[in-house]
């Protein structure tokens, strides 16, 4: 029996896409959280922005900035994966391959940010970005072999 949390997919979806596209919606998820705390706790915890961002930006108003720009960016990587998971419609599905395949390009970019990074809290997160990089870039190359109609 189907139920509202079910993907409408179809019966073509593998698994693997499926779990993929679960990992993608709980990881950005997550990453929307993660950035929302940190954007909550600056007016109280002014020395975390020595942490953040690489440690390269101290100016409180700037670091906001940054984090509400996050948050907003990660929510649209997070839509993406949410139209590969619940929409039919083939022309919103290639539009989100082709969002998820900037983002795999994003990440790659921010691997190499973080791995520059003056801090280790940064650094460490130079593994989370390579796989968020090659989730978002295989999901994005699946979805977009799959909707592209053959001629």
């Amino acid at each position: 029996m189907k139920t509202s949390l079910d993907p409408l997919l179809g019966p073509s979806s593998s698994p693997l896409y499926l779990r993929a596209l679960r990992i993608g919606l709980w990881s950005f998820g997550i990453l929307a959280l993660l950035h929302l705390l940190a954007f909550l706790s600056l007016p109280y915890l002014p020395e975390l922005g020595a942490y953040l961002w690489g440690g390269k930006v101290d100016d409180s108003v700037q670091l906001i900035v940054l984090e509400v720009v996050s948050i907003g960016v990660v929510l649209i990587g997070w839509g993406g994966f949410w139209v590969l998971y619940r929409v039919q419609n083939r022309g919103l599905r290639r539009l989100a391959g082709f969002v998820l395949a900037g983002y795999s390009l994003l990440f790659v970019l921010n691997t190499f940010g973080n791995l520059a990074a003056a801090t280790a809290l940064e650094r460490s997160f130079s593994l989370l970005t390579a796989a968020l990089s090659a989730l978002c870039g295989w999901v994005a190359v699946s979805e977009l072999r799959r909707s592209t109609p053959i001629s």
